[in-house]
């Protein structure tokens, strides 16, 4: 089955694919034929690895009720993230960082494909990572992402066994092409970086879906974010303390009314008690005067 790690890197090499089909043959950021052809290959190779590890994937109808419930919920939620993208408007976004945007959360060549059980539920491992790379106005929203962690979680736990996808003979040969892939990643990005004087600064790495090394945090900076973050931690236990206040008093109130009731139903006893022995007595002495 596809993993995590593959469909990320397939659409990681389909979009440096798309970028070199862009780049002048003049400029240095072109890959050379040895580097480019080793890419398409890799691509290629990849691909039909992950195919060869989906041929032996359980159909969905064979599944539980409650495991094809999970993933069309899966499958809904990332179909909602890869629209948002295609939703962002084109005045805030070049379609070169869409593409990009795309290859992060794993939508290869920034196409929708073939929406598998194992693919669904990749994008969606996908989807709940953290993407520091991507512009933050770019990423899917938080409700989105604590959407996904939740179906995620509820998935898992009906599946504390996975079956396997493939045979070890076919898994081995697809971890071996993905760990290829993953070098020539490496290699490209060190293309990019000699391209250069700014060498791994050069702010063409994110074209390609990589973040160019950030200057290193100050001293002061590091401490500004400490703040913020214990800031953030106090203002959350601060409204937690406030929940449990508020929890404490509606709670003692329906104590209260409750007391309040039983009590009324106490004295409404005791008036008829001493009601009917008030009548009883009156009674009594009314016999005794007719019998005098």
């Amino acid at each position: 089955m596809p993993s995590e790690e593959s469909i990320s890197v397939t659409a990681h090499l389909t979009l440096i694919q798309t970028i070199d089909d862009q780049v002048p043959a003049s400029d240095p950021h072109r890959l050379s034929k040895l580097l480019r052809d080793q890419v398409d290959a890799d691509l290629k190779a990849l691909e039909n690895a992950d195919g060869a590890t989906t041929s032996q994937e359980v159909n969905r109808t064979e599944k539980s009720a409650a495991l094809r419930d999970g993933l069309a919920q899966l499958e809904l939620l990332v179909r909602n993230g890869y629209n948002a993208i295609g939703a962002i408007r084109a005045t805030v976004i070049t379609e070169v960082e869409r593409a990009s945007v795309y290859a992060s959360y794993g939508w290869t060549g920034g196409l929708l494909g073939r929406m598998s059980d194992d693919r669904i539920v990749a994008l969606a491992r996908i989807g709940c990572r953290e993407h520091t790379e991507v512009n933050p106005a770019f990423r899917y929203s938080p409700e989105l992402v604590t959407d996904l962690k939740k179906a995620l979680a509820e998935y898992d736990q009906l599946t504390p066994h996975p079956v396997a996808a493939a045979a070890g003979n076919a898994v081995q040969s697809r971890n071996e092409k993905l760990e290829a892939a993953a070098q020539t990643l490496s290699q490209v990005r060190y293309w990019y970086c000699a391209a250069s004087r700014q060498t791994t600064k050069n702010p063409e790495l994110v074209k390609i879906g990589f973040q160019p090394r950030r200057k290193p945090r100050s001293k002061e900076t590091i401490e500004a974010a400490n703040k913020r973050k214990d800031a953030q931690r106090s203002g959350r236990e601060t409204k937690r303390l406030q929940e449990i206040e508020l929890e404490e008093q509606e709670a003692l109130a329906r104590l209260k009314e409750a007391v309040a009731k039983v009590r009324t139903k106490a004295a409404k006893a005791r008036a008829e008690i001493l009601g009917e022995e008030s009548g009883a007595s009156a009674s009594a002495a009314g016999d005794v005067t007719l019998s005098s």
